[in-house]
């Protein structure tokens, strides 16, 4: 039996851009604030509430933990998403145990609760869902992975976490090489992190799990090109012309459900792509921006992190 909490808000005013929680499987007990009675949850006094800007929204608890999910509002990044235990929410906060209507978080070393309010909670139009960031059709294991090597004009920064499934590492390597035809002599892209071997969770990562995804630096000048490190991209260092070679290749593989950028960055290719000469129907597929970094448009999103580098999630 799998038990769902949820804290439920006012009806939406726009259901068609709300993000939904999901709906709990066939047979789920479903308690909600709506139906008025106290959400009981067990104390735990040494536990403090925790100062991060986060809501929980829901809890999946089944028979067995390893599949517990909590839907957590991040309000500083205006991001929903799930997590299940293990993952981090910060890089000092992690995600230790998922109970009904509660998370443990381990924040700074110290253990922290954040609990399900008795309150009706809101989602806002504005809030973005990425429902597909942990994803379990896929499973854990990738038992067909293969790692991508280094080639001429893109460089891999831990090769022993560059393993990915052999659709993901081909369309990866086959936008690495149309960039490289027409990036006229420019520096090796920066590849960093993409799954383990066999997958699996990857901490820090949240995702990185299932050998679909990838960190790529942006492509720099100046004395910042050559550093094997990801280094924070702005207006000053930025190769605005090859970086949008770069993930404008990336798009038009088809392959991509996503791609997490800076919005300031995506802001400055989006310039770019529009000075190339893009048409207005496809900076509207491919961005977010102008729109605002909460929008749910756009294949290119804001999420928190992605000044130095940006993250492509490649579809299934």
């Amino acid at each position: 039996m799998l038990g769902l909490l949820v804290a439920c808000g006012e009806p939406p005013t726009a259901p068609d851009v709300l993000p939904t929680v999901g709906e709990p499987p066939a047979r789920a007990a479903v308690t909600t604030a709506d139906e008025r009675q106290p959400v009981s949850v067990p104390t735990a006094p040494d536990d403090p509430i925790t100062s991060l800007p986060l809501t929980l929204l829901a809890t999946q608890v089944p028979d067995d933990p390893a599949g517990a999910r909590a839907t957590i509002r991040d309000h500083e990044a205006g991001t929903i998403a799930n997590y299940r235990s293990g993952d981090p929410v910060r890089k000092t906060a992690i995600v230790t145990a998922i109970k009904r209507g509660r998370v443990i978080l381990l924040h700074d070393e110290h253990r922290e609760r954040l609990d399900v309010g008795r309150e009706p909670a809101r989602i806002d139009p504005d809030d973005v869902f990425y429902s597909d960031l942990v994803d379990d059709t896929l499973g854990d294991t990738m038992s067909e992975g293969v790692q991508l090597d280094s080639g001429p004009g893109w460089m891999i920064k831990t090769p022993t976490f560059a393993w990915g499934t052999p659709r993901t590492v081909q369309r990866l390597r086959e936008a690495l090489r149309a960039y490289v035809r027409v990036a006229d002599g420019g520096p090796d892209v920066h590849v960093g992190d993409l799954s383990k071997s066999g997958g699996g969770p990857f901490p820090p990562h949240l995702s990185h799990q299932a050998g679909r995804d990838v960190d790529i630096g942006y492509v720099l000048h100046g004395r910042d090109a050559d550093v094997a490190r990801f280094v924070q991209a702005h207006a000053g260092n930025l190769d605005r012309a090859r970086s949008w070679t770069l993930v404008r290749a990336l798009l038009e593989s088809r392959a991509v459900a996503w791609i997490f950028m800076d919005y300031e960055v995506q802001k400055l290719l989006y310039e770019q792509a529009r000075s190339d000469g893009a048409s207005t129907e496809a900076l509207e597929t491919w961005f977010q921006y102008p729109r605002g970094n909460r929008a749910m448009q756009g294949i290119i999103r804001d999420w928190r992190g992605h000044a130095d580098h940006f993250h492509v999630r490649f579809a299934q």
